[in-house]
């Protein structure tokens, strides 16, 4: 067998191995996407996502933060904390103080 042939069969079952190991992670990924798409009730009257309670969790060890500060720390964009934002205010988990000015919103919990 020529040196090409070899390295070639290596090549091949290198990929054949890649090919297994991005099915493996696939699968892995989508069931933590599925884990995440579900809500689950942490002692509230609520169903909360797990996006929620971590963002509730950021807000409470952070209080008075803005959208700015949570994105960063979250790591997600600002539209993403406003959208999950809207839903836990209209969740009654969080408030909004109006005594804060609109341009610059900080959240407590």
């Amino acid at each position: 067998m020529s040196i090409a042939a070899i390295y070639y069969r290596h090549d091949e079952h290198e990929i054949q191995k890649q090919s297994k190991d991005q099915l493996y992670l696939l699968r892995v990924v989508t069931k933590l996407s599925d884990i995440d798409g579900k809500t689950r009730n942490y002692g509230t009257d609520q169903p909360l996502f797990n996006a929620e309670i971590h963002m509730i969790k950021s807000i409470k060890e952070n209080e008075g933060i803005h959208v700015t500060g949570l994105a960063d720390m979250l790591g997600v964009t600002k539209g993403a904390v406003s959208q999950i934002i809207q839903k836990l205010e209209r969740k009654g988990m969080i408030v909004l103080p109006s005594a804060f000015s609109s341009s610059c919103p900080r959240f407590y919990v």
